[in-house]
C-alpha cells in the first residue's frame, strides 16, 4: 500500500511540474508574439534573434515592475504600521493628560 501511495504522489508531482512547464511555455509564447508584433509595427526587417531580444527585454521590464510594486506594497504596509503606532501613542498621551 505504501508503494502504491508513493507512486501516486510521484505522478501528482510530475503532473504539477508538467502543468507549470506548460504555463511557462505559454507565457513565453505570449511575450514572443507581442515582441514580434512590436517589431512588425516598425516596418523593418527583423530576425528571430531580434524577437528574442525584445521579448527578453519585455520580460525583464515586467519583472522589475512587479518587484517595484512589491516594494511599494511593503512600504505602504510599514507606513500603516507606523501610523497606527503613532496614533496609539497620541491616544495614550491624550488619556494621560485627561487625568
Amino acid at each position: 500500500m505504501g508503494q502504491l501511495y508513493e507512486g501516486y504522489l510521484d505522478r501528482v508531482k510530475q503532473a504539477e511540474a508538467e502543468q507549470a512547464n506548460q504555463e511557462q511555455v505559454e507565457l513565453l509564447a505570449k511575450y514572443a508574439e507581442l515582441a514580434e508584433t512590436k517589431l512588425r509595427e516598425l516596418n523593418q526587417p527583423y530576425t528571430s534573434d531580434d524577437v528574442l531580444k525584445v521579448a527578453s527585454f519585455m520580460i525583464d521590464t515586467d519583472a522589475e515592475f512587479i518587484e517595484q510594486q512589491e516594494k511599494i506594497a511593503e512600504f505602504e504596509e510599514a507606513g500603516r504600521i507606523l501610523a497606527d503606532a503613532f496614533v496609539t501613542e497620541l491616544q495614550k498621551k491624550a488619556a494621560i493628560e485627561e487625568r
